[in-house]
């Protein structure tokens, strides 16, 4: 397989590596997202407890 070279990094290598940074970064989104709602879920029961 032939690639075009880009400095130090192969132009492939580089589209690969986005493609996954981008995929990892959807992903951190994805837990972000559950986390929060785990924790409001938890200080609304936490609130109603107390009350």
């Amino acid at each position: 397989m032939s690639c075009k070279r880009d400095g130090s990094i192969y132009v492939a290598n580089q589209a690969t590596f986005n493609d996954v940074a981008n995929r990892v970064d959807s992903v951190a989104n994805l837990i972000r997202q559950r986390v929060d709602n785990a924790i409001a879920l938890f200080d609304t029961s936490a609130s109603q407890k107390a009350a």
